[in-house]
């Protein structure tokens, strides 16, 4: 241990020297993300970033009021909003540079809705107390429409589609209510012989799906379907088993992502074909985020994935959003990063990275560090389990592939 103490003390020194230059990475999440028309990448995780260059560079832009429990936010007509815990919302119209605090909500426990084809939304829907605020000036000023709301919505969702229609749904019920004009009207629709079980999306044409529904006779509500309506939901067909669909902003549609592939269609849910990942990229539920330029960005614990449904690609994305806790340097510049939940390693000098796929095994605090033994680099964590200390390793690269100081 001493000598591997002695080479990074060495190795620090001897790298003191030059300036120090932002990097793209690692990008271990999770985060979120959001995008204007320009191509704009946003993120957050504890800091707002922005790059305007896809990617190869990125600005810190966090507003003061991030300090706050943040209940939503996102991007529509090129705007970025946040909707804070205590009823405040903010807007930029300058991407990001400043900002202004446009309302502030009279009730609490409100969400924040929107698309970029219809208004703003603030809705809430306890028993006995459902409010709706609506903007249909970009934020600008408020309304609240909770008046204008059907009777018989206890326990009901909202959802605004692309083309800004709006949906009320209650969980596992036989019909819904939409609203083509803001939320001013509504109407009940039945969707028999189905209950809904996740909210409804659609896609430019007007098509309407939802990813989780089930027969109205079944008692079995863990294998649900996706159903798609083609006249306003008015009717419904089935399309395939899934609990997840994600429309791209070209409308093509993904289903089911697994640990090692996903479904897809480009003709709005009528066939469907699978498409493999690489390294078995783990692309959970709820991670998922869609650029307006037919792309879709998986930001998870491990890695951020950038998969681009116009030929069926994918590529790590990198941010600098990772907390890095050991980092070493060999004498080919190669790099090895470890934090919580990643392992990444760059042949760039930190402009890109590779996250390791196996480095799940290594997370969190049971992370030990890097070790340099002969002719191998090596990775080691720590567990304790009462009065016992277990330790693992895993050789990654020989001196055939890398060589070592």
């Amino acid at each position: 241990m001493n000598k591997i103490l002695v080479f990074l003390s060495i190795f620090i020194a001897a790298s003191g020297y030059g300036q120090w230059v932002q990097t793209g990475g690692p990008s271990a999440g999770s985060s979120s993300m959001a995008f204007n028309s320009k191509g704009d990448i946003f993120d957050l995780k504890l800091d707002l970033i922005r790059s305007t260059d896809n990617g190869n560079s990125w600005q810190n832009i966090t507003p003061n009021f991030i300090t706050y429990q943040i209940i939503n936010w996102g991007i529509a007509h090129d705007n970025i909003y946040f909707f804070l815990a205590d009823g405040s919302f903010f807007r930029s119209t300058d991407n990001g540079n400043s900002w202004n605090k446009t309302f502030k909500t009279p009730s609490q426990g409100l969400y924040f809705y929107f698309s970029n084809a219809g208004g703003l939304y603030l809705y809430r829907w306890p028993v006995g107390d459902t409010s709706m605020f609506r903007s249909l000036d970009d934020g600008a000023t408020w309304q609240n429409t909770s008046s204008k709301l059907p009777n018989d919505i206890t326990n009901s969702g909202l959802s605004v589609t692309q083309q800004g229609k709006l949906f009320l749904m209650g969980y596992q019920r036989n019909y819904v209510y939409f609203s083509t004009d803001n939320g001013d009207t509504w109407t009940k629709q039945s969707t028999l012989p189905y209950r809904l079980q996740t909210g409804i999306q659609s896609t430019t044409n007007g098509y309407l799906y939802c990813a989780n529904a089930i027969y109205d006779s079944a008692t079995d509500v863990l294998n649900g379907m996706a159903i798609r309506s083609m006249d306003n939901g008015k009717t419904w067909d089935s399309l395939a088993p899934s609990l997840q669909l994600i429309i791209a902003s070209n409308d093509i549609i993904i289903g089911s992502p697994a640990s090692d592939s996903l479904l897809f269609s480009k003709d709005f849910g009528n066939s469907w074909s699978k498409q493999y990942f690489p390294n078995n990229d783990q692309l959970p539920y709820n991670t998922d985020y869609t650029d307006l330029r037919g792309n879709i960005y998986w930001s998870t614990d491990v890695r951020t994935l950038k998969y681009m449904t116009t030929d069926g690609s994918s590529v790590e994305f990198t941010m600098p959003i990772g907390i890095v806790n050991h980092i070493i340097i060999n004498k080919d510049k190669l790099i090895f990063a470890g934090g919580d939940n990643f392992f990444s390693h760059s042949t760039n000098t930190g402009n890109n990275w590779t996250s390791y796929p196996t480095w799940p095994l290594y997370s969190g605090n049971d992370f030990g560090g890097f070790i340099v033994l002969p002719k191998s680099w090596t990775v080691f964590s720590t567990k304790i389990i009462g009065s016992s200390v277990f330790i693992s390793y895993e050789r990654l690269f020989s001196d055939e592939t890398f060589s070592c100081v």
